[in-house]
């Protein structure tokens, strides 16, 4: 028989061991601060008097449990934060943040909610189990223990253990947890972060899953709270929702505190409401067209007035989330179903899968708003003001197309009607005879015509230029043209890129063409051009985002706050302060940080109070006194 009493062990324990797997933790999980680091030693923080008595007292339980130990002289420390428990008590938490800001951001992946929660569902039993001390668990690198210094009342403290504040504290126990059940997960174990949940198809195998997860856990002397523990259960909580052998459930707590909310008063706590229902979005049908009222009020400089139709859609979604639905998981081989919804501000989606009894589940309600969609005499209007309007420069196709995406419009034949508008607009100054449009058609046609053309097909556009011009393709003097009003080209090879039927007025006269047929060649042509010019800045964006990313690569970004001293790279942008010597160090300063700018720019005083700046930080750096 199989007994849970056997694997007491892996109860809650109140010394901490060492892991035989992890490595040390480190201060900032995977290496200490960025060099050049100033250490930060936070002012001291005052408690009212009541309190000190419970800080010390809680401060006596970590260093009974072995968590923490005395330090003294550090280089870091960190004040205290009170957070009062539901229950009246208090837990002492510390201020990392700016130990967090000094360390780099460790990117190993947590793994996606929605798709833990899926793989979750279709189990006949789940035991749900929860971490004791999750990160206490984990015991600190010697070298690092000291960077987790933080004053209380009773003296200072450091962590011997990683403790709950540091930013890669999550990044590092789920890497922990992924090489413990590395052969595990996804079979028959789910772990996000400190929840395991052990799932079985079939409810006599469980007990065998339950063993092999047990003695897991006791090999790396990991320890789960039993308060937090359910086994061989048919449903329970995981990650906010309710999993079931059928499906998925909002947990109530949920969609209490939404039912409970008052309407907002002002855009902090319409943001609140919005992240609610975000968490719960794939249960709600058309989310974004229920929340259409709300979005006016998320926009810049709109005041904030909640009318009735905001009043209408909250209580629209209030009398939703009193009978939500029970979402099912996609069941691998069966096909699924998509059914789209379209309004006329929002656009909404479910995707469905026949169950066992050959009915229709759901199992994903997504949604999105639409922009409005302009009318034909909106869009005639945009192109005409931004083509031929107060700032309109006549441009070409390619550029009235770059313009309007500029000003925010988009369509979907949004290129083939700017390539039009610019070729009416072209034939109808031709008509009056004014150059401007013109002339930019010119540019067209002389970029077109000098791009360079190498190999076989640069031969042939020579042979068949001298067979149009009447020159030599070897370089020779060209001879005579028999028609009197030919221009005579240059002593050099013709290099033309284009086709040698190109609708020109001699090549109209030498074919028999008339003025409409030749003046629709030479459109078609344009239009080529047009698409050819677009494509190509289309592939220079490209490159210059490759290029960019290449070299933002090499770029250490330095960030700086109001006060601190930093020296300034004196050539070229310390005009003010004239070099002596060639040996004169490229550094001067010191300087303080009067005013922080956007994008990295700072404005920085001498101490004889002279102002310089805007200056970009990275011909800044850090000045240790």
């Amino acid at each position: 028989m199989f007994s849970i009493s056997r694997f007491k062990k892996v109860k809650k324990t109140k010394s901490p061991r060492k892991m035989s797997l992890l490595h040390h933790h480190s201060s900032k999980m995977g290496g200490k601060p960025q060099p050049g680091t100033r250490p930060i030693k936070q002012t001291q923080r005052r408690y009212r008097s009541e309190l000190i008595p419970q800080i010390e007292v809680e401060i006596d339980k970590l260093i009974e449990a072995g968590f923490i130990r005395e330090v003294q002289y550090p280089k870091w420390i960190s004040n205290i934060v009170i957070v009062l428990k539901k229950s009246g008590q208090i837990r002492v938490c510390v201020d990392f943040r700016d130990l967090n800001d000094a360390c780099p951001k460790d990117d190993f992946p947590l793994p996606i909610i929605e798709i833990m929660v899926d793989a979750t569902t279709g189990h006949e039993a789940l035991s749900f189990m929860d971490g004791s001390s999750g990160y206490n668990q984990i015991r600190m690198a010697l070298e690092d223990e000291e960077l987790t210094a933080f004053r209380t009342p009773k003296g200072i403290y450091c962590y011997k253990v990683m403790p709950f504040g540091l930013k890669n504290a999550g990044a590092t126990y789920q890497r922990a947890m992924q090489k413990i059940f590395n052969d595990m997960l996804h079979k028959n174990v789910e772990c996000y972060v400190d929840d395991v949940v052990v799932k079985t198809k079939k409810r006599s195998d469980h007990l065998k899953d339950l063993r092999i997860v047990f003695e897991r856990l006791r090999k790396y002397n990991l320890k789960m709270n039993p308060l937090k523990c359910a086994f061989g259960v048919t449903s329970g909580k995981f990650l906010g929702f309710i999993v079931k052998h059928r499906g998925i459930e909002v947990d109530q707590s949920k969609i209490k505190a939404i039912q409970s909310m008052p309407e907002p008063r002002n855009l902090h706590e319409l943001k609140s409401l919005q992240g609610r229902l975000a968490f719960i979005r794939r249960f709600i049908s058309n989310l974004a067209g229920r929340c259409q009222p709300f979005s006016r009020l998320m926009k810049k400089d709109v005041p904030f007035v909640w009318d009735k139709a905001c009043h209408n859609a909250f209580e629209s979604i209030k009398k939703y989330l009193s009978s939500p639905p029970v979402l099912g998981a996609p069941v691998p081989g069966k096909p699924l179903i998509l059914y789209i919804a379209a309004q006329e501000s929002s656009i909404g989606a479910l995707l469905a899968q026949e169950n066992e009894s050959q009915k229709e589940g759901a199992l994903y309600y997504l949604s999105r708003t639409l922009s409005p969609a302009l009318s034909e005499e909106e869009v005639n209007q945009a192109m005409e003001e931004a083509h031929s309007g107060v700032c309109g420069a006549h441009q070409s196709g390619p550029k009235l197309h770059f313009r309007l995406k500029r000003m925010g419009y988009y369509w979907p034949s949004m290129v083939k009607d700017c390539l039009e508008h610019a070729k009416s607009c072209f034939m109808a100054v031709r008509r009056m005879g004014i150059g401007r449009c013109r002339t930019n058609y010119a540019k067209v046609i002389c970029r077109g015509i000098l791009q360079p053309t190498r190999g076989r097909a640069l031969r042939q556009i020579q042979v068949q230029a001298a067979q149009v011009f009447h020159v030599s393709c070897s370089g020779q003097r060209p001879r005579r043209s028999i028609q009197q009003d030919a221009v005579q080209p240059p002593e050099k090879e013709a290099v033309l890129p284009l086709e040698s039927q190109i609708p020109s007025l001699r090549m109209a006269i030498q074919e028999g063409l008339t003025d409409e047929e030749n003046a629709k060649l030479r459109l078609q042509e344009l239009e080529a051009l047009d698409e050819r010019r677009l494509e190509a800045q289309q592939h220079l964006e490209c490159y210059q985002a490759r290029l960019s990313k290449a070299f933002n690569k090499k770029i250490r970004p330095r960030s700086f706050q109001a006060g601190d001293l930093v020296l300034a790279l004196r050539r070229p942008i310390i005009t003010t302060h004239k070099t002596k010597s060639k040996f004169t160090s490229k550094w001067d300063g010191p300087y303080v940080i009067q005013e922080i700018y956007t994008n990295g720019a700072y404005l920085i005083m001498a101490e004889d109070g002279l102002k310089i700046g805007p200056i970009n930080g990275r011909f800044l750096k850090r000045y240790y006194p």
